[in-house]
C-alpha cells in the first residue's frame, strides 16, 4: 500500500510528537510558567514539541494552531514561542495580497516582539529585530522604526548589528528631514553609531563589516542638509571642550563638520588643530593650511604646510606641499623670491612635474617692476620667464599646451630689435638677469 507525501510525513511527525510528549510530561509538569496546573502544562509542553517539529520541516502553516495556543495560554514557557512566530508571520506577511490582511499579520508581528521582551527581556537584540521588520514591512512608519533602532542602539549592552545602526542613521535623517528631531539628536545618534562601529572595528572580526556600516552612515549624512554650522557646534562644542583627549570622537567631529560644508568654521579650525596636538600626521597639517588660507592667516598656512613637510615621507605629497606654499607667496603673501625657493624644492623632490616652472615664471614676471627701473631691463625678465616654460614642457609633456600659451604671452614683452642693437647685444646672445632673479638666459627679439 502506497502513502502520499504529506500523509507520509504527518505520520513520521505523530510519532515524534508522541516521544517528545513523554519527555515533556517528565520536565513540566512542576512548572508554572508552563500553565495553571498539570494538565495545562503537559499541553502546553505538548503543543511546543509539535510547533518545532513543523517548523523543523518548513510547515509554518501546520504549526500555527499549537502556536497560537501556547501564545496565548503559556507565553512565558519559552523564548522559542517568539522566534518562531516571528518566522510564522513573516511568512504570512509576505504571501499576503490583500492589504488589509497583511496589516493584521503585521500588528501580530510586532506583539510578538513586545511579548518577548516582556517575557524573555533581551531589549536591545529583540528591538533591532522589530525596527528592521517595521522598515521591511511598513516602511511608511518611519517614526515607529526610529524609535525601536534607537531604544535598540541606545540600552545599556547595545548588540552590534550593521542593519540596525545603518538604519537608524538612515531613518534618523528621514526623521531630521520632516522636522521631527532636531539636529542635535542626529548627530548624537550618528556620534553614537560611529562609537559602536569604531568598537566593532578594534575588534577586528571582519573588517569589511565596519567599513561597509561607516560608508552608508556617511552617505545617509551627507544628504540630511545639515548646513546650519553653529547647529553643529551647539552639539558638540561641550564634547570638544570636556573630550578634548578623545582623538576618535574629534575625528568623528571633524570629518562631519567636512561632510556639511562646515570646515571653515572656527569650531572646525579648533577641533583640528586639538586633533593635530593629540595625532600629528601630514593630511591633518594639510587640511589646517588650507583652513587657514581661507582665513587669509597665510604665515600660519605655511607653518603648517612645513609640520606636513616634516611629517611626510612620500616625495610627491612632499612636493606638492612645497608648491602650494609656492603659489601662496607668490600670489598672497607677495614673497617672489620664497615662492622661487619653493618652487625649486618641489622641482628636486618631483623633477617630471612641469608646474612649479610655471610659478617661477611668474614670480619673475611680478617682479620685474620691483627689481628695475628701466624698460629693457623689465623685458629681460620675459626672457628668463620663458626659459622656465621651456623648461617645464621638456619635462612634463602634459603641460605643453599651457607652456606654449605663456611664452606667446611673454613675447610679447621682448624688446625690439633696435633696444637690443642699442646695447651691443643680437638676438641668441647669452645675457644675466640682474637682481634677486639672477638668471643667466638667451636675449629673444619681438616678432
Amino acid at each position: 500500500m502506497k502513502f502520499s507525501r504529506p500523509i507520509f510525513f504527518i505520520a513520521t511527525i505523530f510519532l515524534l510528537f508522541n516521544l517528545s510528549s513523554i519527555n515533556a510530561q517528565r520536565d513540566v509538569s512542576n512548572n508554572p510558567d508552563y500553565g495553571k496546573d498539570s494538565l495545562a502544562r503537559v499541553s502546553c509542553a505538548n503543543d511546543l514539541s509539535t510547533i518545532s517539529e513543523y517548523m523543523k520541516i518548513n510547515l509554518p502553516e501546520y504549526a500555527l494552531p499549537a502556536w497560537r495556543s501556547v501564545f496565548d495560554n503559556c507565553p512565558a514557557s519559552s523564548k522559542n514561542i517568539y522566534i518562531n512566530g516571528a518566522k510564522i508571520y513573516q511568512d504570512k506577511i509576505e504571501s499576503a495580497k490583500d492589504p488589509a490582511i497583511r496589516a493584521g499579520y503585521f500588528d501580530t508581528l510586532m506583539l510578538i516582539y513586545d511579548r518577548r521582551i516582556q517575557y524573555f527581556g533581551e531589549e536591545s537584540y529583540v528591538l533591532g529585530r522589530k525596527g528592521k521588520d517595521i522598515l521591511r514591512y511598513n516602511s511608511q512608519d518611519i517614526e515607529s522604526a526610529y524609535t525601536a533602532l534607537k531604544a535598540s542602539v541606545l540600552s545599556e549592552e547595545p548588540d552590534f548589528d550593521a542593519g540596525v545602526c545603518v538604519g537608524l542613521v538612515e531613518t534618523g535623517v528621514l526623521m531630521y528631514r520632516a522636522g521631527k528631531i532636531p539636529a542635535k539628536e542626529l548627530l548624537e545618534t550618528y556620534m553614537t553609531v560611529s562609537a559602536l562601529t569604531d568598537i566593532q572595528k578594534e575588534k577586528g572580526r571582519n573588517p569589511r563589516i565596519p567599513q561597509q556600516v561607516y560608508e552608508r552612515i556617511n552617505a545617509a549624512l551627507s544628504k540630511a542638509g545639515l548646513s546650519n554650522c553653529d547647529e553643529i557646534e551647539g552639539a558638540f562644542k561641550e564634547k570638544v571642550n570636556t573630550g578634548s583627549e578623545d582623538v576618535a570622537t574629534l575625528n568623528l567631529i571633524s570629518d562631519l563638520l567636512q561632510l556639511s560644508n562646515c570646515g571653515t568654521t572656527e569650531f572646525s579650525g579648533e577641533v583640528n588643530e586639538k586633533l593635530f596636538k593629540l595625532e600629528p600626521s601630514p593630511d591633518r597639517a594639510y587640511t589646517l593650511a588650507w583652513y587657514f588660507i581661507r582665513k587669509e592667516k597665510f604665515e600660519t598656512a605655511i607653518d603648517y604646510f612645513k609640520k606636513a613637510i616634516e611629517i611626510e615621507t612620500d616625495a610627491d605629497k612632499k612636493a606638492h606641499y612645497y608648491y602650494q606654499m609656492a603659489i601662496l607667496c607668490n600670489t598672497r603673501m607677495n614673497l617672489q623670491q620664497d615662492a622661487v625657493a619653493y618652487a625649486r624644492k618641489a622641482i628636486e623632490l618631483a623633477p617630471a612635474w612641469g608646474d612649479p616652472y610655471f610659478v617661477i615664471a611668474s614670480a619673475y614676471v611680478i617682479s620685474a617692476k620691483d627689481c628695475f627701473e628701466g624698460a629693457f631691463e623689465r623685458s629681460s625678465v620675459y626672457w628668463a620667464a620663458t626659459d622656465k616654460c621651456l623648461q617645464a614642457k621638456s619635462v612634463d609633456s602634459s603641460v605643453t599646451e599651457k607652456a606654449n600659451s605663456l611664452i606667446s604671452d611673454y613675447s610679447r614683452f621682448y624688446p625690439n630689435n633696435e633696444e637690443v642693437f642699442f646695447r651691443s647685444l643680437q638676438e641668441g646672445d647669452a645675457y644675466t638677469v640682474g637682481c634677486w632673479i639672477n638668471e643667466k638666459t638667451t636675449v629673444r627679439v619681438k616678432k
